[in-house]
């Protein structure tokens, strides 16, 4: 019995050696490779860490090098990725919707291809997915298909520096038109993204926020001297409400942090997956 158990151990280790011969043989051949591809070059990460510290977990490395931002059109950067496609590789186009926060764009899915001795088969190895929010959807929706500003609803989603000028209106001989002026030039930066800083233990407050809760104590009196969690509850709580005083100094001081905002601001954010440089 001994012998027959060592003679069918003995077999077994015949049978798994010829397996491993035979899966050694089989060869794979790349019949297309991606090289790793480099992030769009007028693009900058969406996360920034101080200086001297590095990444220390694949969010924050996500967050400081494969998401991005770009100030360039839609057209340039759909244009840089598309001429880095292979033969197998897959491109999409998605319409702005309301349900998307207005964003519509493109997405890129980069596919090695190899063949072996069972046949050819693909391999996804990289991404990259471009959002850009649509202003002229977003004005249609809060205007009822008119450009004119005095018609607009939903004034929470407003830019805040033009929510605040919205409040003065009336105030020391500010008018609508005047207002409709800046309007028509700022509002679509409440469809930008906008950077954050990274730490240690938090992330900060996108740009555009940190920005109005500076100004907001330089516009609003009552405001001055608070502490900064006491500044953004009043800041969010300044949505609901028109008490709020507001000189006539302040309109001068919105006009220069929406100016402030579209410097700091990028219309396109950029989404990578996989290996980048």
């Amino acid at each position: 019995m001994r012998f027959l158990c060592f003679v069918y151990i003995i077999a077994l280790m015949l049978s798994a050696s010829s397996r491993v011969t035979a899966l050694s043989e089989i060869e794979t051949t790349f019949i297309y490779s991606h090289p790793v591809h480099s992030y769009y070059p007028k693009s900058v990460p969406f996360g920034s860490l101080p200086s001297g510290q590095s990444a220390d977990n694949d969010g924050t490395k996500k967050l400081t090098s494969q998401m991005r931002l770009t100030a360039d059109s839609l057209e340039a950067v759909a244009a840089y990725y598309r001429s880095l496609m292979g033969p197998y590789d897959e491109y999409e186009e998605f319409q702005p919707n309301p349900a998307n926060h207005w964003q519509g764009g493109f997405r890129i899915l980069f596919y090695n291809c190899f063949s072996n001795t069972y046949g050819a088969d693909i391999v996804n190895v990289a991404g990259v997915t471009v959002l850009s929010k649509d202003y002229s959807s977003w004005l249609k929706a809060h205007t009822g298909g008119s450009s004119d500003f005095s018609k607009f609803t939903g004034d929470i989603s407003l830019p805040f520096p033009l929510l605040m000028m919205k409040k003065m209106i009336g105030q020391n001989g500010h008018t609508m038109e005047e207002f409709q002026k800046y309007a028509e030039k700022f509002a679509r930066l409440a469809l930008w993204y906008y950077p954050v800083k990274l730490d240690a233990s938090f992330v900060s407050l996108p740009a555009d926020m940190e920005i109005c809760l500076k100004y907001s104590v330089k516009a609003i009196p009552e405001w001055a001297g608070k502490t900064p969690d006491e500044t953004q509850k009043l800041y969010f709580s300044a949505y609901g409400t028109n008490k709020i005083v507001q000189p006539g100094t302040a309109w001068g001081v919105w006009i220069e942090c929406l100016a402030k905002m579209e410097k700091a601001g990028y219309p396109l954010y950029l989404v990578h997956e996989g290996v980048w440089k």
